[in-house]
């Protein structure tokens, strides 16, 4: 009896552990959609971290025009992204020229030494910017394309010596001078750049003639200065540098008509000096009488004048000198801003002053210079000598 009941027991287990031949094995489950693409995600290098673009150099002095070319530099630069150089990358200089960073993240420009300014560089595309031919994250895409920096061209400026000022309580007098490369190179001259014509156009009955443009011509063809259009007052203005033994043909163009001298008459302008000229246009016809009160012309004593002023960071008032050939001037500052170190600038004047109200040496109110635009070196530590 035992043995059957052994038997038995060895034919169950047989059955049980055997398949039948209806049973199948469970298929393995398809993924989703949206399963699908979290795994091509998880697959693709996306890169992130601090975006940075710095250059090889960022300052330089200011040099002579060189006929070989060599006060043109090269500057070189590189865009990162953590360690990672950003390749594909289009940086703009100075909203003119652009291009493209290489497999090591590096691009290249070249800077004019000649001329005192502040160059800006900047990302301007970053449709094509890879690491590794990974695309970026959104978020470091955004930091490069935010990525900008800078070249100053500037006078190195040195401070030869300070005293407490005898004129101002409070105050130093600081003596400075701008570097020069050598002796032949001297720091621009504060002058006259260019002389005025202007006045006052009226019609015949005295009225004031506006959107009219006065201009003149060389011999009847070349062409030579014109103004912007006369306003409300019918007051124009034109700058122009006299030149020896040459006619000018005067215009004066009002919508489409053209109204000139007679014929075979001419101006020619004085050196070395400015003119107004009030100008009454015909009631009829386009020609304009020679003659008072129709056509007035004196002489003026103000003129067009130029230079590069140094400025002072500051929000208290100071005084400075008009920088002289050599370089040297003199600041006179509050002496807490002397003590916590002098930030300085350098920027164009270019204004109509009287003929003999400034000339260099001269001492200037704050006000009087010009903040630096964006073009021009805004941030000038100087050395001590």
């Amino acid at each position: 009896m035992k043995k059957i009941l052994f038997l038995f027991f060895i034919f169950l287990v047989a059955c049980t552990s055997e398949p039948t031949e209806n049973t199948k094995p469970e298929p393995a489950s398809e993924p989703h959609e949206n399963e699908e693409e979290e795994i091509e995600e998880n697959t693709k290098k996306v890169i992130t971290g601090e975006a940075s673009i710095t250059l090889d150099k960022s300052t330089f002095a200011v040099t002579p025009w060189y006929l070989d070319n060599s006060h043109v530099v090269q500057v070189n630069g590189q865009i990162t992204v953590g360690e990672n150089p950003v390749q594909g990358v289009e940086v703009q200089m100075d909203q003119l020229r652009t291009t493209q960073t290489d497999e090591k993240g590096k691009f290249s420009f070249f800077v004019d030494k000649s001329t005192v300014a502040n160059i800006p560089f900047h990302v301007v595309d970053t449709s094509e910017a890879t690491v590794q031919n990974e695309q970026l994250s959104a978020e470091a895409e955004e930091k490069v394309m935010n990525l900008k920096t800078a070249v100053s061209v500037h006078y190195p400026i040195k401070i030869i010596d300070s005293k407490p000022s005898s004129e101002h309580k409070g105050y130093m007098d600081v003596n400075m001078k701008s570097e020069l490369v050598d002796e032949t190179h001297h720091y621009p001259s504060f002058g006259i750049s260019k002389f005025i014509i202007s006045g006052k156009i009226t019609d015949a009955n005295g009225n004031p003639v506006e959107d009219a443009t006065v201009n003149f011509r060389r011999d009847g063809v070349e062409g030579f200065t014109m103004s912007e259009p006369s306003n409300t007052e019918g007051e124009y203005m034109l700058l122009y540098v006299p030149e020896d033994d040459e006619d000018h043909y005067m215009h004066v163009v009002l919508d489409d008509q053209v109204y000139t001298l007679p014929d075979h008459k001419v101006y020619q302008f004085p050196e070395d000096i400015s003119v107004q000229i009030n100008i009454t246009l015909p009631k009829t016809g386009t020609v304009i009488t020679d003659k008072p009160p129709y056509l007035v012309t004196k002489t003026m004593d103000k003129a067009q004048h130029k230079g590069i002023f140094v400025g002072v960071h500051t929000d208290k008032p100071y005084w400075i000198t008009i920088p002289k050939s050599d370089g040297t001037f003199t600041a006179t500052v509050p002496k807490e801003v002397y003590d916590q170190g002098l930030e300085l600038y350098q920027s164009t004047y270019l204004g109509i002053l009287k003929m003999d109200q400034l000339e260099i040496g001269d001492q200037i109110n704050h006000l009087f210079v010009p903040s630096p635009s964006y073009k021009e070196p805004q941030h000038i530590i100087p050395s001590y000598e």
